[in-house]
């Protein structure tokens, strides 16, 4: 019994030693990085002088300087990194469709709203300090961990709709290449830690979603709008919406499991929000001939309601007790959710018929 109790302290120990210097790194990284930015911007002020402006570039801003434009409904995180070696491919991707025509000229292309919504809440999980959380062998951050399987689920689905659906014309039509690489590298497990890793091969699929953008910059390939190509998607988002709500109405939950259930939700719906605003924009004709575009935003409302829903600490209190229950609070804008895209999908598919 001695030697097992002893085990455990220094077991405590290491685990506690680890932490802190975790701590201090991340902190002092932090501030170097910040130091390393503000003496690379007045090098770039102070030679903006000598530089030629081009057509629809500020005259005050620096070459080469990006605003990053922000993040939208998706929850703030103060430990976002800068992207690095591990995803150059990908931001290089990026930025070849960015520079083909111009953002403005690009934006007006059918999908592109749609594959930057689709896009962005992957990246910004894999841009985390330190990174992917699924398949760390110390599991630290289960909260972050279970929010991060939440995206996963609703990026694998949008890149089996872009790949079956949203490309194609119907059965006959051909595949798309890239499309078919992105929704088999984000099937890979997520725990998975070498040979392949997780990361990497979520990393390459956003790299195929950017390359499929390229192609429609470059009018190589097609995004279509129609309801029959709708449908399919909003089907998905239901079924991963009412998975959701039974996990979050479960009765035989401990308070050690709820929070696993109210994150793995929240990523969900943080994935889920910026597509259902992107489907707003794109589908906006074909939806407003089925008479269903109230539907779409009563749905987009509800999944704003429940990305709100943040508390500090994750209670499951009893429906009569004073305490508050966090599962049941999320479950209500859910569910709400989920019915109207249940709504939509009855309403899109008797205007298709």
């Amino acid at each position: 019994m001695k030697l097992f109790k002893w085990f455990w302290i220094i077991l405590l120990i290491l685990v506690g030693f680890i932490c802190i210097s975790m701590m201090i790194m991340f902190f002092f990284s932090d501030d170097t990085d910040q130091q390393a930015q503000t003496d690379d911007m007045n090098k770039r002020t102070l030679n903006t002088r000598h530089v030629m402006v081009r057509p629809g570039q500020p005259v005050n801003t620096p070459p080469g300087f990006v605003r990053r434009k922000p993040a939208g409904h998706l929850a703030p995180d103060p430990g976002v990194r800068q992207p690095g070696a591990a995803n150059t491919a990908r931001s290089a991707a990026k930025n070849q469709a960015d520079n083909v025509f111009g953002k403005s000229r690009r934006r007006t292309i059918e999908g592109i709203a749609f594959l930057e919504a689709a896009i962005a809440p992957m990246e910004k999980e894999l841009d985390r300090f330190w990174g992917w959380r699924p398949n760390d062998i110390i599991q630290l951050t289960d909260n972050v961990k279970n929010y991060q399987l939440g995206v996963l689920k609703v990026t694998q689905q949008t890149a089996v709709a872009l790949a079956e659906y949203l490309s194609r014309t119907g059965r006959t039509d051909a595949y798309v290449s890239h499309l078919e690489n992105a929704q088999n590298w984000f099937m890979i497990k997520p725990t998975e830690l070498f040979f392949p890793s997780a990361e990497n091969k979520y990393s390459e699929g956003l790299e195929e979603l950017e390359k499929y953008k390229l192609l429609l910059v470059n009018r190589k390939a097609r995004f279509y709008v129609r309801m029959d190509n709708l449908v399919p998607l909003i089907k998905i988002y239901e079924s991963i919406l009412g998975s959701c709500d039974q996990n979050l109405a479960r009765q035989d939950v401990g308070w050690f499991e709820s929070d696993d259930y109210f994150y793995y939700t929240k990523g969900v719906v943080g994935a889920m929000l910026p597509v259902m605003e992107a489907v707003s924009g794109e589908f906006d004709e074909a939806i407003a001939q089925a008479q269903a575009k109230e539907l779409l935003e009563r749905a987009i409302f509800y999944l704003q309601a429940a990305n709100e829903i943040d508390p500090l600490i994750i209670l499951e209190g009893s429906p009569g007790g004073l305490l508050a229950n966090h599962r049941a609070n999320l479950a209500a804008p859910v569910s709400h959710a989920r019915f109207y895209l249940g709504v939509l999908v009855t309403a899109l598919t008797g205007n298709i018929n």
